[in-house]
């Protein structure tokens, strides 16, 4: 669990990294609360254990992810397109 929370931590610094280029769309934005806001989209397999690890994240951090297990493709798609700070894939790329 360790492991995996430590990923999940490393995958949100990169995400909130890549969120803080100067787009005013409002992804990866505070939106007022003092809570950053990630989102992401990608692969339905992982959706269970990713809900329970951003779960846990956001009781301990001020960040809150919204993720939509839309498939990897659609993951893969709206990251290419910069719609989500971050993209799933259960798939080699």
């Amino acid at each position: 669990m360790v492991r995996a929370l430590l990923a999940l931590s490393v995958l949100l610094v990169v995400a909130a990294c890549w969120s803080t280029d100067g787009d005013s769309e409002g992804d990866g934005e505070e939106g007022g609360t003092g809570r950053l806001t990630l989102t992401g989209a990608g692969a339905t397999f992982p959706f269970p254990i990713y809900s329970r690890w951003f779960s846990v994240y956001s009781r301990e951090q001020p960040v809150r992810v919204n993720y939509q297990s839309i498939g990897s493709g659609g993951g893969i798609r709206q990251m290419i397109e910069g719609t989500v700070d971050f993209g799933a894939t259960d798939a080699p790329l």
